[in-house]
């Protein structure tokens, strides 16, 4: 016979809060140090500022295609309803 499971709340909670802790302290002993005890250089900064622009560029791209496609996506949502509304009330009336 299957019996479903069930956790109390309170153990629960004090699961997530554990879990939440360990990933803060974790995530501070990351930050505190570098991960090969070496700063990045003038020229690993730059490469890295240009990369950073170079995403910027292909996201306002990709946002602007997003526009057009939800636009497009408005526009045929409009007519499927409009088509829908036509053949329900086709429907309606026995034609």
């Amino acid at each position: 016979m299957n019996r479903a499971r069930t956790i109390d709340p309170g153990h629960l909670l004090i699961g997530v809060l554990l879990a939440l802790g360990a990933a803060g302290a974790l995530a501070q002993a990351d930050a505190a140090k570098p991960a090969n005890d070496k700063l990045m250089t003038r020229a690993e900064l730059r490469s890295c500022f240009k990369q950073q622009e170079a995403m910027k560029v292909d996201r306002q791209t990709v946002d602007a295609e997003r526009q057009r496609m939800d636009a497009e996506r408005k526009g045929l949502m409009t007519e499927r309803d409009a088509t829908l509304g036509s053949v329900t009330f086709c429907i309606g009336n026995g034609v």
